[in-house]
């Protein structure tokens, strides 16, 4: 039986100075990307990092049976991460993360927790606002805005970004939130080796003819049906604005010395 077919996928860090924190997984039952969390200024480089939380969340999806569930799987690479040791003793908030959309192809679902894109025949699917890293991005923003507006150059900025110094303890403070189901539309879903809440596990059923899937982590700005088409807006996006100050901004921007404001990860299925 084959379950999907593969089109067409893309994984590119952010700069060849540290491995790449995104991976795709394609394996017999499941495909899709999983995202690794990116280190926060300010915090000690201790224990174990994005990457290798990334990586053992994608091994254990690459390898998920045909009958399991949802609820099963996130529990599956929640115990694999809390098993790395090192990542449990960390406080919370330096401790790593990685959030995941796969296609489980026997049940033709989509699984998500966290802020993956998924289209379905060109659709996007709408997913959880991240409401608190929104307002730490526009942060970061307003503080580059005012030092171009006091005659900072762009290059200054991305050769040292204050930005994201000003919003350092923010985004450390973003991690309280995280599997936190009494903080509301703040709270969103990550597997770090705790407990994720129902209420942050998502899932889709898929059409019962076949259909096209694109599934990207969000070093992607905009996600198209194609990775030519979602390679180009990023491409102009970085070229038009290296800050990631324009609207929707992020909590970081391309460095002088990178490929990109962020890892990132793209594939397109025929289900």
């Amino acid at each position: 039986m084959v379950a999907y077919a593969l089109v067409e996928d893309a994984l590119c860090g952010r700069d060849a100075s540290r491995p790449c924190a995104d991976f795709l997984v394609l394996g017999r039952w499941a495909a899709g990307v999983v995202d690794g969390s990116s280190p926060k200024p300010g915090v000690p480089s201790v224990g174990v990092g994005g990457e290798v939380v990334a990586r053992t969340v994608a091994a254990e999806l690459e390898s998920l049976p045909e009958d399991v569930t949802v609820e099963e799987v996130v529990t599956l690479v929640s115990q694999a991460v809390a098993r790395l040791g090192d990542n449990g003793d960390l406080d919370f908030g330096a401790r790593a993360c990685a959030t995941f959309a796969v296609l489980h192809a026997p049940s033709r679902q989509i699984w998500r927790v966290g802020d993956p894109t998924v289209l379905v025949s060109g659709k996007v699917v709408p997913q959880r606002p991240r409401k608190g890293e929104l307002i730490v991005a526009r942060a970061r923003a307003l503080v580059l805005r005012e030092r171009l507006l006091a005659g900072v150059s762009v290059d200054q900025l991305r050769a040292h970004d204050p930005g994201r110094e000003a919003v350092s303890e923010l985004l450390v403070g973003l991690d309280g939130f995280r599997n936190n189901e009494r903080a509301g539309d703040f709270g969103y879903g990550a597997i770090d080796g705790s407990t994720v809440p129902p209420v942050f596990v998502e899932r889709f059923d898929l059409p019962s003819s076949e259909c096209d899937l694109v599934i990207a982590t969000d070093g992607y700005t905009d996600v198209m049906p194609s990775l030519a088409e979602t390679e180009a807006l990023l491409a102009e996006r970085l070229r038009a604005d290296p800050l990631l100050i324009e609207e929707p901004p992020q909590t970081k921007g391309m460095s002088l010395f990178s490929r990109s404001f962020d890892d990132r990860a793209y594939l397109h299925l025929k289900v």
